[in-house]
């Protein structure tokens, strides 16, 4: 069981890592949909709408990588199930309590990828997007650099944890077969193996 919450674990700081990327590269491709917006917004198109259509953008790519995703998971699962060591229920995969969670998943994890480059893409003056001087294309580099920093702060975080696992893993005695008891010689201590 130790395994399946560290393996949830990593599963959570790639789904942040995921998210972030979405937002970095969302926020990098603003500049190109920046005369989309200018164009909607002179012809009548509300903020609101526009920060409804990049959040159902984000929601629609999101659940389209969770349908991926499970269709991956559902292909190297014998392999998972023998990893663990342990059996795997898979009745419960097709249950309707399942579907709505993943579902659920997909779209708050959707919301909140695509909250910051909805806002920031729908706030875009159209006189200055159409003049050609976007006032807003130096503004998402601080947050894209934060982003960035906190992206590869988490990929190293995860991969050092799995690495430190994996040492634990390969020096436990039980699951390399070791005896665990010192040998005992004549008339000298224990010494370790």
């Amino acid at each position: 069981m130790n395994r399946l919450y560290l393996l949830a674990t990593i599963a959570c700081f790639v789904l942040v890592v995921a998210a972030i990327n979405y937002v970095i590269l969302t926020t990098a491709r603003a500049i190109s949909r920046a005369k989309e917006v200018a164009v909607r917004k002179v012809s009548g198109t509300q903020q609101f709408h526009l920060v409804y259509q990049f959040l159902g953008d984000s929601v629609m790519v999101t659940l389209l990588a969770m349908l991926i995703a499970l269709a991956a998971t559902w292909a190297i699962f014998p392999l998972f199930r023998d990893f663990i060591g342990k059996p795997i229920n898979t009745t419960a995969f097709g249950s309707p309590v399942f579907i709505f969670g993943v579902t659920s998943l997909g779209i708050l994890v959707g919301i909140i990828a695509g909250a910051y480059p909805a806002l920031a893409l729908s706030a875009f003056r159209p006189a200055s997007v159409l003049k050609g001087s976007s006032s807003r294309s130096g503004e998402g580099t601080t947050l894209r650099n934060v982003l960035t920093v906190l992206r590869k702060q988490n990929t190293f975080a995860t991969s050092s944890a799995g690495l430190i696992k994996i040492g634990a893993i390969s020096k436990d005695p039980v699951l390399t077969n070791r005896p665990c008891l010192p040998k005992r010689t004549e008339g000298r201590s224990a010494t370790p193996l």
